[in-house]
């Protein structure tokens, strides 16, 4: 891990709980190598805000890709199963945002907030 953080000095690694890419403190939270690599891929890609879920979803699977680059490069272990097991935690989280609180059918996201097809209710999803 450490040849990693050192092979990219133009960014600072902080070891936390909580893994997340902050494009403001240009500084990527890692959890583990696992995590590091994904962060990390969101570092390079350039990665700031997300207009929307569907965005969100495009920008995680980029940053996955990236991290399998990384891991081939530095003999990390990221089988395509880890990877779309972590797709599928972002998959069912946007899910469950985008059920109507009134019917619980799937409602539409447009300029960040849902509509319900079904019956017409919009929110915002938190």
């Amino acid at each position: 891990m450490s040849k990693i953080i050192a092979d990219f000095p133009e960014f600072t690694f902080k070891k936390s709980q909580r893994s997340h890419w902050s494009h403001e403190k240009n500084t990527v939270f890692y959890s583990d190598e696992i995590e590091l690599l994904h962060e990390l891929g969101h570092a390079l890609l350039g990665h700031k805000y997300t207009d929307s879920d569907v965005d969100l979803l495009k920008k995680e699977r980029a940053a996955w890709t990236k991290a399998r680059e990384l891991a081939k490069k530095y003999r990390v272990k990221l089988s395509d199963d880890m990877v779309e097991e972590r797709l599928d935690s972002y998959r069912r989280w946007l899910h469950k945002r985008s059920l109507c609180p009134k019917c619980r059918y799937n409602g539409l996201e447009q300029d960040g907030r849902y509509h319900c097809i079904m019956c017409g209710h919009h929110w915002t999803a938190k």
